[in-house]
């Protein structure tokens, strides 16, 4: 490869690991987002479960 073309080679591979980064990120945030949903699901349950 030229110098250009490699120079250009890792710009691409350094923009394709950012984008994997966020992606794992952003799903990590997603899972712990539903995680928190879900405990408050629960806690609202077990509130209404206690008082009927």
């Amino acid at each position: 490869m030229a110098t250009g073309q490699s120079a250009e080679y890792t710009n691409r591979q350094s923009v394709i690991k950012q984008y994997l980064i966020k992606g794992y990120v952003i799903n990590q945030q997603i899972k712990l987002d539903r995680y928190n949903e879900l405990k408050d699901v629960v806690r609202l349950r077990r509130i209404q479960y206690l008082h009927f």
